[in-house]
Order: C-alpha cells, then sequence, then structure tokens
C-alpha cells in the first residue's frame, strides 16, 4: 500500500503500543483521567486522512495519508493556532500548548475528506508506556469557523511559563501585530546579516524556556552549533525575504507566517536560508509574550 507513510512496526515502536484504555467517543478522553497524559510523558497527536481501522471501531487505529489534497486547514490547540495541515501524515508534539487538565484540538478550513486524529501519549524512550488517549474523526467538508473540539485530559508535573492573554480590541490587535511584525523582521535581518548565534538564540528561546521548566535538557548543543554555522556563513543567502508575512491570533498565541505565492500553493515559511546545496525553511512561527515582552515560543 503506497500511500502507508509508517509500518505497523514502526508505528508499534514509536506510539500505538501498549493501549490500556478504551477510546472511542469524541469526548470519552476528557472522561478518563486513566487515560490522560501522564505527568513526566510526551504527548502528540497524529493525523492523516485515511483509517480503516478507525471506521471499524478499533481501540490503536493506524492512520494513513491518503491521497493528495488541493487544501490546507489549522490546527488549533486550546484556543491557540498551532499549525498548517495539509495532507499526508502529520505526527506533531503538543507540549508548546498542552495544560493540566482539559485540552481541546481542532481544526479550522473546507477539507474534502475526513481528518483522522489520535492523541498518543507515552516517553519516548519507552514504547511499551504508549497509550492512545483520545481520537476523533473530524468530518468533511469543515468550515471557515473552528470544528466542535477533540477533548482529552492531561497532567503536568512542571509548570510552563505564563503567556499573556491578548488583546482583542483592534486598538491592542494593530499594536500587537506592529510588535510580532517587527521581532519577526529582527530575525530575518539577523540571519541576512550572518549573525547566527544571535537568531538562534531568538528562535529558540521558547523552546529553552518550555525545557527548562519541565527540567529537560532542551535541544542538543551539537544541533543548534550545526544551524548557527550554517547561518553564519558568509555565503549563506536568505531567499524569499519580500514575502508578504501573515498572522493568525488566538487567545495567547499568534501564528505567524508567509502567504503562499498562490492559492494554491502550500508553503507557509516566511523566508528561506539557503547554505550551499541546503535550503532551510524559517517559519511558520508561534509567538506568545512572556514576561512582557513577545517570544518565538514554537518554531517550525
Amino acid at each position: 500500500m503506497n500511500r502507508l507513510i509508517w509500518s505497523r512496526p514502526l508505528a508499534a515502536a514509536l506510539l500505538l503500543t501498549a493501549v490500556t484504555a478504551s477510546v472511542g467517543g469524541e469526548n470519552e478522553g476528557s472522561r478518563r483521567d486513566k487515560a490522560g497524559v501522564k505527568a513526566g510523558v510526551s504527548c502528540w497527536a497524529v493525523i492523516g486522512t485515511e483509517s480503516p481501522e478507525f471506521e471499524r471501531g478499533e481501540k490503536n487505529p493506524m492512520i494513513l495519508a491518503g491521497k493528495p489534497t488541493d487544501w490546507t486547514v489549522v490546527l488549533w490547540l486550546n484556543g491557540d493556532p498551532m499549525g498548517f495541515y495539509t495532507g499526508g501524515i502529520w505526527i506533531t508534539p503538543l507540549a508548546a500548548g498542552l495544560r493540566a487538565g482539559k485540552n481541546e484540538l481542532t481544526f479550522s478550513g473546507k477539507h474534502d475528506r475526513p481528518l483522522y486524529v489520535v492523541i498518543a501519549t507515552g516517553r519516548p524512550d519507552d514504547s511499551k508506556s504508549t497509550v492512545v488517549s483520545a481520537k476523533r474523526k473530524f468530518s468533511a467538508p469543515g468550515a471557515a469557523t473552528r470544528d466542535t473540539p477533540l477533548v482529552f485530559r492531561a497532567a503536568r508535573a512542571a509548570k510552563l511559563p505564563d503567556r499573556e492573554r491578548l488583546g482583542k480590541s483592534p486598538r491592542e490587535r494593530a499594536i500587537q501585530e506592529k510588535e510580532v511584525r517587527a521581532l519577526v523582521a529582527r530575525l530575518r535581518k539577523l540571519i541576512a546579516g550572518h549573525k547566527g548565534r544571535a537568531a538562534v538564540r531568538l528562535l529558540t528561546e521558547g523552546l529553552l524556556l518550555r525545557a527548562e521548566a519541565e527540567g529537560e535538557k532542551g535541544p542538543s548543543r551539537e544541533k543548534l552549533d550545526e544551524y548557527t554555522r550554517k547561518v553564519s556563513d558568509p555565503a549563506a543567502k536568505v531567499l524569499k525575504g519580500d514575502r508578504p508575512v501573515r498572522l493568525l491570533f488566538g487567545e495567547r498565541a499568534v501564528l505567524v507566517y508567509g502567504r503562499p505565492p498562490d492559492r494554491a500553493g502550500k508553503d507557509r515559511s516566511l523566508f528561506t536560508v539557503r547554505c550551499g546545496r541546503q535550503n532551510l525553511s524559517v517559519g511558520p512561527l508561534q509567538l506568545a509574550r512572556v514576561g512582557g515582552r513577545w517570544v518565538i515560543w514554537d518554531a517550525n
């Protein structure tokens, strides 16, 4: 089956082994604390457009990529936009927006086939600890507004830095948009000026804040140094630097992305950095206000 992006052995090793809870209805995960996200484990969403096993009612269904799509939907977690789903298999961590207790995941945008979502939890180094804590089929055709959410519960050991609730009045939004655009312009200027260390520090600030709060090591120093070297290379060039910037506001975060060159385009990166033969896409970016200033909370 050429549309099966991940095999059963890989799926079992990654996230769908040792299922200990029965999940069926869209809100069943919210009623089962035992199926919730335990402290100290990872939580991620698996998204695709085909799942015969889901339709048969299996507890731990395989999620398949399905055929290519010509549409894009927005993934929302707890009232904040996380990113864009354009088809295929998307396995995305939820740590940046997860909160203790009740969580809500949903989509906005039209889609001509169902979206199948599994919320999986477990320890990255122990596949046997993985469970499916919730699942949901989002039926077509969707809408411009957000769909009824999949509700699931989570427990956290560490308290993440507080993100400020964003203003909603036209005046507040105008100020916030100006500030967000200024930060993106600063990032682009740092990269164009080959100031790799400052650019990487700006890109990873939210990630490092979350890692510190949870007592984790954070991103690999080797990977950060490698990215710093690439951006600092005088031969590195910024491509698509004039792409129009678009903002999508949530309750506590803003998703910043580049407008595709045409309606059918799916590339929503802000710009691209060419490093030798390699192209590094920057964005979409999720920004939040922490301690009175804007931080790149999550970077794609």
